[in-house]
């Protein structure tokens, strides 16, 4: 028995043999993982751990952009999500920082840190230049000039809060005719 795969199913194979192809560049600060149907472009930004006089400190920092396919409309759609996270370690407390971030932003950063590393010796504990644009731009070229549309997702779009908002609605209007 054989399966007959769609034009658009062999354009979608195409397109994804060529987004993962991004992780063979030298150049390139991100990786590209297959996950499911999606694929998902991450950029370790920063991880770094250093020494405090009595106690230890780390910082890691990540940015994602999730791929979603609609082979029908040859669409992609995108979500953007950002992750901080801050921990400080010492004799009289701990303290943990994480911060998530949802939705299109456009963003650029630089941060370099020295200090006392995990062995002891003294230098840079960390250092990045970030831009949400070396990570979009390869990627929605290789998109668009695979003549596949691109649209921002459906949270990203209207927000979180409509979305949660609509399903409170939503939910609402059900306990209001299950009461009534």
């Amino acid at each position: 028995m054989s399966t007959i795969i769609s034009a658009n199913e062999l354009a979608l194979a195409e397109l994804k043999d060529q987004l993962l192809e991004l992780n063979k560049g030298s150049d390139t600060p991100f990786n590209v993982i297959a996950e499911g149907d999606e694929l998902v472009a991450a950029w370790k930004i920063a991880d770094a751990k250093w020494i405090k006089i009595f106690g230890m400190s780390g910082l890691k920092k990540q940015y994602e952009l999730r791929l979603f396919f609609n082979v029908m409309d040859r669409q992609v759609s995108y979500s953007e999500k950002s992750m901080d996270l801050i921990w400080n370690a010492d004799l009289e407390t701990f303290s943990f920082n994480k911060t998530v971030q949802y939705g299109s932003r456009r963003e650029f950063a630089y941060e370099s840190s020295w200090g006392i590393r995990e062995n002891g010796s003294f230098g840079k504990l960390y250092s990045y230049n970030f831009s949400t644009n070396r990570i979009k731009k390869p990627v929605f070229d290789i998109i668009t000039n695979a003549g596949w549309d691109l649209q921002l997702s459906m949270p990203d779009r209207c927000g979180f809060k409509f979305i949660w908002s609509i399903i409170m609605l939503l939910v609402l209007s059900g306990l209001a005719v299950y009461f009534f």
